[in-house]
């Protein structure tokens, strides 16, 4: 009988790809289980050790491209964009606009540990809010979208599903936020977080003009990242991520029916690669300086678009430029202005 011999490299390969997936499939879930024996989150210091190793860890990718989509979803209320576009930051400096709320945000969740840090950019956030007319129910709306969208995006996109008690901690943490920021009457479970969400969108969401206008600015800060060329494909790529609601609500067409489809199969497939195939995160994805630089700044690890702050920035001057230098904490703010400055000629 003759023995068919394999040679001793493809064997070797074989086992190294064999090796290779059971690895893969051993660490994979090893960030879930460690979050299953943690404790039950009650509060926004118990929530956050669940939401960092979520969204800093686990799912980095697809928790910061949820809130990028949550506050864009947020402009589908005309209220709401009406009041975003009468301070044009949105429809004429969106780059800056993004960063300014990407890390004040990066401050409080990676920095909340650290009281002066976590505080600074709560208090820096809480100034800017207040120079405008924002009602309870909107910035409750906001809120709802921080907490839900990102675990319909995991459902979606990730290797695996959230389990109620990361769900509970999404909640706790921004809940704390709210309460710091003066929100009142907070929906009292993610469930009902939920559904307040998809109730005020049933009620309020229609489109109007500021709509447009802040759909049109921010989605071409989207595709700023895209090659020219690609752009066409990109866009329909980005009406097909929202619901029909949303892009009514924006003045967008009905993509074509392959490109939705085209989505469903590229979110199977990520699924499926990073479940069987991609080892986990060895360390965590961050945005923002884990300490200031010699001139007193932190300078951001990375910039999701066109670096507005590559100069590095104070947490008391992010923000529109003409608040720069003003509100609680601040000084004088020349330098930031001057990086601010050549930053946006760079634009």
């Amino acid at each position: 009988m003759e023995v068919i011999q394999i040679p001793f490299s493809l064997a070797t390969a074989v086992v190294a790809i064999a090796a290779y997936l059971l690895t893969v499939k051993f660490l994979r879930y090893r960030l879930a289980r460690e979050i299953e024996k943690m404790p039950d989150p009650t509060d926004g210091p118990s929530g956050m050790a669940i939401y960092q190793k979520i969204a800093f860890w686990d799912f980095p990718f697809i928790t910061q491209k949820a809130l990028e989509f949550a506050l864009f979803r947020t402009y589908g209320i005309p209220s709401i964009a009406k009041t975003l576009c009468s301070t044009k930051e949105m429809t004429q400096r969106c780059n800056r606009r993004y960063d300014d709320t990407s890390f004040l945000l990066a401050e409080i969740l990676e920095h909340f540990n650290e009281p002066a840090r976590c505080g600074a950019a709560m208090k820096r956030m809480n100034y800017i809010h207040s120079l405008y007319p924002i009602n309870n129910d909107d910035y409750l709306y906001v809120l709802t979208t921080f907490i839900c969208e990102p675990g319909k995006w995991i459902e979606r996109f990730g290797y695996r599903s959230l389990t109620t008690k990361e769900k509970n901690a999404i909640y706790h943490v921004w809940v704390h936020i709210a309460t710091e920021m003066g929100i009142r009457e907070i929906p009292t479970s993610y469930e009902a977080m939920c559904r307040f969400e998809e109730q005020y969108e049933r009620t309020h969401m229609r489109y109007s003009e500021h709509n447009a206008a802040l759909a049109e600015s921010t989605s071409a800060l989207f595709l700023s990242i895209i090659p020219a060329f690609l752009r066409p494909i990109a866009t329909q790529v980005v009406h097909a991520l929202c619901d029909q609601r949303l892009r009514d609500a924006m003045g967008f067409s009905t993509p074509v029916r392959g490109y939705t489809w085209s989505l469903e199969v590229v979110g199977w497939t990520a699924k499926m690669v990073a479940r069987h195939c991609m080892l986990p995160r060895r360390t965590p994805h961050l945005q923002a300086a884990d300490k200031v630089d010699e001139n007193g700044k932190y300078v951001p690890k990375i910039h999701a678009y066109k670096p507005t702050y590559k100069c590095g920035y104070r947490i008391e001057d992010l923000g529109p430029e003409h608040l720069v230098g003003k509100g609680p904490g601040t000084v004088t703010g020349k330098t930031t202005k001057r990086c601010l400055r050549s930053a946006s000629l760079r634009q």
